[in-house]
């Protein structure tokens, strides 16, 4: 019997934000994000979900909630699965944040993973709330399919977790917008089956090329 978690990072936000520093701040999706989203959510509504938690910024559950929308499910709201909080660094471009936090940036740039912002979290902190609350949801889903919608820096600090990989490697795993990230757990220890999977607004899920994946989903082990 298999426990199954289907991580997937928020789709594409509002243009404002390009090349600016966005965390805790609470942006909206795109108009193409928007129609990702409901490209999601098609998709996956053939597929047995037994729950879709939700990180509580707009981005994600602007997100899910087409998917929870489609299978008549409650949208579950979970704090810990926010993106990381970059305190004073919040909303400035890179080259503000260069300019202001010279050393910060320094560190930021070469260890990503060691760097506190100030007035806000380090790399740590996120992993450490995230993967308590992944701990959490095998504990409530025993042998069941969980939908989990969050962010990129949290995606990669769970998937770091996962692999028993170095924090600063989390950095160098690409999460699209949109992205989806499977993992299984049989025995005890986790299994990354698929990651950073990300399919188009075009694509329908049934009848394309993500059909023989959907197929995959469905499969008990």
């Amino acid at each position: 019997m298999t426990s199954r978690l289907l991580l997937i990072r928020h789709a594409q936000t509002d243009q404002m934000m390009v090349g600016r520093c966005c965390g805790a701040l609470d942006v909206d999706l795109s108009p193409q994000g928007v129609r990702h989203a409901e490209v999601i959510a098609a998709t996956l509504s053939t597929v047995p979900i037994a729950a879709i938690y939700t990180s509580p910024l707009r981005r994600a559950m602007a997100s899910a909630q087409p998917l929870a929308d489609l299978l008549h499910r409650e949208l579950l709201v979970e704090d810990d699965l926010r993106e990381m909080d970059f305190g004073e660094c919040e909303g400035a471009t890179f080259s503000e944040i260069e300019a202001r936090f010279p050393d910060l940036y320094r560190e930021w740039m070469t260890s990503p993973s060691t760097v506190t912002f100030p007035g806000g979290e380090s790399f740590a902190v996120v992993q450490q709330r995230s993967w308590a609350l992944v701990t959490a949801l095998r504990s409530r889903h025993p042998h069941e399919l969980v939908a989990v919608f969050t962010h990129a820096g949290v995606v990669r600090s769970l998937l770091a977790q996962l692999l028993a990989m170095p924090d600063n490697a989390a950095f160098r795993l690409g999460q699209d917008y949109g992205a989806l990230n499977v993992v299984d757990w049989t025995t005890g220890d986790p299994v990354l089956r698929v990651m950073n999977l990300r399919w188009e607004p075009t694509d329908t899920g049934q009848g394309s090329p993500l059909s023989p994946f959907l197929r995959f989903l469905d499969k008990e082990d």
